[in-house]
């Protein structure tokens, strides 16, 4: 091989190192910012809705226990729906069970006659508050629930049901982290892209200093 295809080889092996060291970096770089986006916006949407959830049933059931500890599952519920449902709360599906686990009624003014043997239920039977992920049979849409004891005489007597949809949730994070992804992949581009000038640039400069 004469000189100047060794110099060319030099230059080549110089210039593919630096791009393939650099570009490592840069991948490497951006997956590990795209994961903790990822991870950040997932636990912010969905770890704020799991705590609205667990409020607004806490709420409701402190509310109910406390001012109708006499009361039936029937009459707090009957209570709730004609009185104390909120603009707010029309956003959940709220339901009143027996200790059956039978639904008394819900906010749609339903009735159901199946028993629901769900986490969220039986944890609420042992004065436990967990978060059950569903999938609604008519739309396919995930669901989450949360339910929380009622008293009567300060024996669980039946639960109250929260459930939301988390259709616009899920569809948002999906748009956050799509838009993140594009985000991240053109600055993978114009990083490469940059290297490859570097490079050129450091090449030609160790070329020199060589001559």
């Amino acid at each position: 091989m004469d000189i100047g295809g060794k110099r060319m080889g030099f230059k080549s092996s110089i210039r593919s190192r630096i791009i393939i060291n650099f570009g490592a970096i840069v991948i490497a770089t951006v997956v590990v910012l795209e994961v903790l986006f990822v991870a950040f916006v997932q636990n912010y949407y969905y770890g704020g809705v799991e705590q609205i959830l667990k409020d607004r049933v806490n709420i409701s059931a402190e509310f109910l226990n406390r001012y109708f500890t006499y009361s039936s599952v029937e009459e707090k519920a009957k209570f709730l729906f004609e009185n104390n449902i909120s603009s707010y709360d029309n956003k959940f599906l709220v339901q009143i069970l027996n200790k059956e686990k039978i639904v008394v009624m819900d906010s749609n003014g339903l009735s159901e006659f199946s028993v629901l043997e769900t986490d969220d239920i039986n944890d609420a039977f042992n004065n436990k508050i967990t978060i059950y992920e569903s999938y609604s049979e008519m739309t396919g849409e995930r669901m989450l629930s949360a339910s929380r004891p009622l008293l009567k005489y300060n024996q669980i007597d039946g639960v109250i049901r929260y459930t939301v949809s988390m259709e616009k949730v899920d569809r948002e994070v999906k748009n956050y982290i799509l838009g993140g992804l594009a985000l991240g992949a053109t600055a993978i581009i114009f990083l490469m892209l940059l290297t490859l000038n570097i490079s050129k640039s450091i090449v030609n400069h160790i070329m020199k200093l060589k001559e």
